[in-house]
Parts: structure tokens; sequence; C-alpha cells
């Protein structure tokens, strides 16, 4: 393997790998402006809108002060990224070159030498275009032309709103957030929640590149591990292919290398269509004795060890070759709902053994998505959940479907995840273009995601099922309208989308939901949450939060906590007046979204503390420690009391752990 540089106006790198050539698009040299072009300024992609405005002194930073609310203009414009490069010439000579783009945030339309390639509308599906035809022998001019994601959801709200509207019609006044995110495939916290800012950015913010080939490469690579005999594990892999023409024809190999030596499944001389699905796919199976591996277990329960995976591709003529490596464990996982009186439990087995759970949710690493992406960061978070002695962590349906590095740490410090599909505290269309908007959205995430050894169970949604059943937003007035709406999106599409990539883990239509209690009672029950069955997320804000008696006996507890101020010397990074950190002031005001917090906050501290003074000027720093101390004692009671029922009804207990604002 080698890499080039080249230079136009952008900085190209270019790796050739066998005979398949990708050249990456990045770094400082692109250009964004303004629709108006009132604004002109130099882009780092992969970045963001807001990243850029900041570096470029444009903007201050979007998370001092009032300033989140203060650039909300930047998200109600439209802006336009473009750059220059040229193609190496060995790359111009493939039959096949594909723009590829792996996160692009969110609505955008994309030209090459102003001829439209297409355009972009989810920020969690991967974007590839066919580019040969329109290439130029020297440079090329690559333009991405964004919409303003604000402007496009009360769009789609208002044709929506044509046959009905769906609600919520807004966020809540509180959140100082925007309206309709549920009409878009965005993270839905982009336009605030009750923890955090509304900053609802655009960019691209994962890699750009262009890919080479003559007859096909490897898109996905997805893996199946069952424990069916008591010498081996069966194996399938299945391996999806992306074409240069119409049937690909070649050999396929997968190796596994195990503590024993390379374990090898081939396939010789196929002639391969698009399936049923669309798909052009290869599946190999085998047998891999389980003397040549170790079990893969949860941080706690054992060790870690991971196999590496390579599957290639040969073109019929051994001329050409695609490969893509993965690392996989070997493990079973069941959710187990074993009968008992008043109801089911509720728990994981990991290789036969139960697993209680301990851990926490995981909302985004940054609001700002190509912030998320940040090894350091994830690193950080992942080894501070293993070293606390943390085994699984719930990546939160407002957030984001986390980087590959986020996953593959999960896979190595044995921490199990709880993924949820990125719908939450929402109701959401059932049109067709929304639907299938979704289903790309589901085959590329789970094709990404599936050979993770650390996820052990996918949620539709965050609260969903409890926000229509519970009326949260006026669901009550057409109640069978919603429900059918609802069991379309989850019950029906993303399922079904998700079995066809993945049927070798536990799928749940919500969180919190009651198991499969919720499918034997056609998700009529109007108590979506029971102590009784499945998962619950449970919020104190009125009761002593030391005394047990606040707290349901769960058989899972899948999200709770308190809310607490953040340090003093946090809080002076967003602001440099003292003042600002009296719970009266603006300044807390508008960072403390949840409706009547701070009356919550008093009463829950008065239970065991005595409040300060409210007209004393100095008292701001025993409030907020006083906060931290009822949060804390608060967490830790009720994290024992759950732990005092495993060994009968409860067997797992993740709190909400949340970032930057009042939380």
């Amino acid at each position: 393997m080698h890499a080039k540089l080249f230079r136009c106006s952008v900085l190209l790198v270019h790796f050739l790998t066998g005979s398949c050539t990708k050249l990456k698009i990045g770094g400082a040299s692109w250009i964004v402006e303004n629709q108006e072009k009132s604004l002109n300024l130099s882009a780092i992609v992969p970045g963001g809108i807001y990243s850029d405005l900041m570096r470029e002194n444009m903007i201050e930073d979007v998370f001092y002060g009032f300033n989140d609310i203060e650039t909300r203009w930047v998200s109600k414009m439209d802006w336009n990224y473009s750059t220059k490069f040229s193609v190496p010439e060995d790359m111009m000579s493939y039959k096949t070159i594909k723009l590829v783009l792996e996160g692009v945030d969110t609505f955008s339309t994309i030209y090459l030498n102003d001829y439209k390639l297409g355009s972009t509308n989810n920020m969690f599906v991967k974007y590839t275009y066919n580019i040969k035809p329109y290439l130029k022998d020297h440079v090329n001019h690559l333009q991405v032309r964004f919409k303003s994601a604000v402007n496009k959801a009360k769009v789609l709200f208002e044709e929506q709103s044509k046959n009905y509207s769906v609600v919520p019609l807004c966020t809540p006044d509180e959140y100082n957030g925007e309206c309709h995110v549920n009409h878009i495939r965005k993270t839905q916290a982009s336009f605030s929640w009750d923890w955090g800012p509304a900053i609802p950015s655009m960019g691209i913010y994962k890699d750009i590149y262009l890919e080479g080939y003559n007859s096909a490469i490897i898109r996905d690579v997805t893996v199946k591990v069952q424990n069916n005999s008591a010498n081996f594990w069966d194996i399938e892999v299945r391996v999806y292919l992306q074409p240069s023409q119409i049937k690909i024809k070649g050999d396929m190999s997968v190796v596994v290398h195990t503590d024993n030596g390379e374990f090898l499944m081939k396939s010789e001389n196929f002639i391969l269509g698009k399936n049923e699905h669309g798909d052009y796919l290869v599946t190999l199976n085998g047998q891999i004795e389980k003397s040549r591996v170790k079990l893969w277990w949860p941080n706690g329960y054992g060790n870690q060890p991971l196999y590496s995976l390579v599957a290639r591709y040969n073109n019929v003529h051994n001329t050409e070759h695609s490969e893509k490596s993965i690392k996989i464990g070997f493990r079973t996982i069941d959710l187990c709902e074993d009968e008992v009186e008043n109801g089911n439990l509720f728990y994981f087995k990991v290789n036969n053994v139960p697993i209680y759970a301990k851990g926490s949710n995981n909302i985004p690493i940054s609001i700002l998505p190509e912030l998320a992406q940040n090894e350091d960061n994830i690193k950080f978070l992942l080894e501070s959940a293993k070293d606390v002695h943390m085994n699984m962590i719930r990546v939160w349906g407002g957030g984001n479907y986390e980087a590959d590095v986020f996953y593959e740490l999960a896979d190595e410090y044995g921490i199990l995840l709880w993924q949820d599909f990125l719908f939450a505290c929402n109701m959401y269309p059932a049109t067709k273009e929304f639907l299938s908007n979704v289903r790309a959205e589901v085959r590329d995430q789970v094709r990404r995601l599936q050979h993770h050894a650390s996820i052990i169970v996918w949620a539709g949604n965050n609260e969903n099922r409890a926000a229509l059943v519970q009326n949260w937003y006026g669901t009550a007035d057409n109640y069978e309208l919603f429900k059918y709406d609802y069991l379309k999106l989850y019950a029906e599409t993303i399922k079904n989308e998700l079995l066809h990539s993945d049927d070798t883990r536990p799928y749940l239509t919500s969180s919190p939901s009651n198991g499969r209690k919720a499918i034997e009672e056609d998700f009529e029950s109007l108590n979506p949450q029971s102590n009784n069955y499945g998962d619950i997320h449970f919020y104190n804000y009125n009761n002593d939060g030391w005394n047990t008696e606040a707290y349901p006996i769960p058989r899972f507890s899948s999200e709770y906590g308190y809310q607490s101020l953040p340090s003093v010397d946090t809080l002076l990074t967003a602001t440099n007046n003292p003042s600002d950190l009296l719970t009266t002031s603006e300044f807390l005001q508008k960072r403390q979204h949840l409706p009547e917090g701070f009356s919550k906050m008093d009463t829950l501290i008065g239970y065991q503390l005595t409040l300060p003074d409210k007209d004393c000027q100095d008292c701001y720093k025993e409030y907020i420690y006083k906060s931290q101390v009822v949060q804390a004692m608060s967490v830790k009671v009720e994290t024992e009391f759950n732990r005092q029922w495993r060994s009968i009804f409860t067997k797992g207990g993740l709190y909400m752990n949340n970032f930057e604002f009042v939380n």
C-alpha cells in the first residue's frame, strides 16, 4: 500500500489498495459561502458550518453565553460548500468512479462540473454517485449546496398538515428550540432537548472520497455466529457488493484468523445479479471448531477476544480485488422474559450466563456532529465506563449512530450496547417518502454495525409508545390514526428492514416497552412501561430521592436520573460573570430547559438540605454544590435499590448521563 499527495486547491490523498483506488477529498481548502454570497470563508471537510464560522471568527463559541440563540440565524440560511480537485491519470482509467459521502447533514444537492449528481435528505445514510461520465482530465469543480434543515422541516410539516398534522407541533417554549424535527432524518436533539441547545448544523461531517474500480467493490460484511452444536460454531458471512456492471463475476473468500490458524470459506466462479431486495449478495457458510476461538464476554464477566475476518473479492480475470476487514467476537445473546408471579422478568444472557446490566445512557458526544467523531473523546468516555465497571450503554434514540470507533472500542472493552434507532419523544409521519427514507437509513446503519459483538439489542425509538398511549402531545384526539402510523413505522418498516440484514438480536419496538407482552396485547396496553414487564424509564421530580419509597421495583430500568448544576468551574467556561450562576439569572433560566426545573430542584434539595437564602448574591456556590450532592445521593440510592432486587425482579439499571446545559 502506498500513498501519493496531489494538490489543486484542495489536498487529495490517493490510496492504491490492490487494484481498487480510493481518493480522499478533504482538508482545509474547501470554500463555504451563504447563498446570498455575502459571507465567504475557508472551510474544513469533514466539518460543519458552525465549526467553520467559529474557526474564522465570524461567530463566537456557540456554547458560550447566549450564543446558541444569537447564532440561530446560521441554521436558517442556505450554505454552499465547494472545492476543486484533479484525478490522477491511473484512476481515470477505471470503468467506474464513485463519489462517496459517508455523512451529509442533511439536505443538500451535489453538483460536479455543474452537473447535478443528486440530492441528500438523511444524515444517517451513506450516499454514492457514479461520476465517471462527468469528470474532466484536469480540474474538477465539486459543489455541495445545503438547504436549511429548519426551513425544510417547516415546509415538510406544512405539506403533511394538508392531510393531518403530526404532533407535537413544536418543542416546549423553555427549550428555546426549533420546530418539526420529527419530519426530517437528522439528529433529533439538534433542534433542542430538555438537556441541551438547538444548534441545527449542516455540513459534510464524515469522510468524502472517490473510489475507482472495474468490476465490483465490497460495501458491507455481516456475520451470523450460532452455537448449534457441542463442538462447532456455525458461521454465516454475508458480503454485499456494488458492481460496475449489471452482473458480477468472480470469486469470494472469507478468512477468519483464529487462535489456531486461518479458517477459510470460498465461493468460486459465481455470476451474481441483484436479489429480490436489490442487493448483490454473496453468502458463505462454515463451521469453526470451538477449540480454535475463545468466548467474548461483557466487562466483568471475562475477556473480550476479537478475531480478524477478511472478505476478499477477486474478479473473474483475477486482475482486480476488493477487501474488507472487520473484527468479530464469538458469543451468544438472549433476551429472557421468564414468567413469574404478576408478570415477566426481563434480562439478558451472554453465553447462557445471566447479566446484571450496569451502565448509563449515551446522548450525543457533541451536538455538532463533526465534533462527535473525535476519537480521543470517544476513547476517554468508553475507557471511563470500563474503568468504573459498567457493562452496558444505551445509545439513546434522540442522538446519533456513533462513529465506527465507538463500536470498536465497545467490542474491545466488553461494553454491551443497547442501540436505539433514532426516533424520540415525537410522533412521526408514515408517508411513502418518509418510510422509504427510513428503510435506507436502517439498511445502511444495520449493515455497518451488525458485526459488532457488543450490540445486544435494537430498539425502535425512545419513549414514543408511552407518548402515544399517555397522550403527551394530544394524540388522544386521533388515537387510531397515530397508532396506525406508529405500528407502520416501528412494527413493520423498521422491523422488516432490520430482519433483512440482522436476525441475530432481539428487537424492541420502543424503549420503554412491555417486551413480548406488548406484542401479545397487540400494543393495546394503556401502560406501556409497566413495572411488571419489559423496561421502564423513571424520573422523580417531586419526592425525596434519598427515600427508597420514591422508587418502583422495575424489571429493568433503562433510563433514570436527576438534575444538578455543573460545577462552578464548568459554568465559568460559558460565562465570565459570577452573577450569571444565580438560578434567577437570565443566563441559567435560558439553559434550564426542563419546565419548572429549578422549582423541582429546590424541592429535591429541600428534603435533605437547607436551601441557601434567595437574596444572597454569594450563595450560588452553595446551591450548586447541594444540587450535586442531592443528584449523586439520589442516583446512588436508586441504583442500590434496583440492585437490592436483582435476585428476584430487577435485572439492570442504566442512568441518564447528560452534558452541556443544566443537567
